[in-house]
């Protein structure tokens, strides 16, 4: 961890931060989907996608590592500056008490739902206009095609007729 990773881990965390419960894992998933778009420095749509596979196979990988990566939070947390340790009072040691506990089953159970969600997430479902947004930027910039998007086209007879058309929607205004 770095001197920010605790401030990065609560401002992610909408549990530690805002102190929200959840019903659901698609709950979670738009919930992190968002704040990670918001808040921290690089805010990449494939890096959150990214990250959120990689927390579907934290928990798809067991009790064990999930029980490993808390003990890390739990750690990074105590060191923290801001009273960020009594997170670990009031969250952080009971998840890793419960968690001990929790049945196998359960985890996969969990699991297997979180990685649904995190397959089913789009631009659209996390709620902050992202589509527009890609529009209006996309506009703004002239709509530059990727290359992969359109096709190159090497006759010349096909931009002369181009221009042609232009002239003449411009003699019509």
């Amino acid at each position: 961890g770095n001197v920010e990773s605790a401030w990065t881990m609560v401002k992610l965390s909408a549990t530690l931060h805002w102190l929200v419960d959840f019903s659901s894992p698609a709950e979670v998933v738009v919930s992190s989907a968002r704040r990670c778009l918001s808040y921290p420095y690089l805010r990449c749509w494939p890096i959150l996608r990214c990250t959120l596979g990689d927390v579907a196979l934290l928990f798809l990988r067991g009790r064990r590592c999930v029980l490993k990566s808390l003990l890390q939070v739990h750690r990074i947390l105590a060191q923290g500056r801001e009273g960020y340790y009594l997170l670990n009072k009031i969250f952080v040691t009971d998840m890793i008490v419960w968690m001990q506990k929790v049945p196998e089953d359960l985890l996969v159970q969990f699991a297997a739902e979180y990685e649904r969600a995190v397959k089913g997430l789009s631009k659209a479902s996390v709620g902050l206009g992202l589509p527009d947004l890609e529009r209006r930027v996309a506009a703004a910039m002239g709509a530059v095609p990727d290359e992969a998007d359109e096709p190159e086209s090497n006759s010349e007879e096909e931009g002369d007729e181009e221009e042609e058309e232009d002239d003449e929607e411009e003699e019509s205004r």
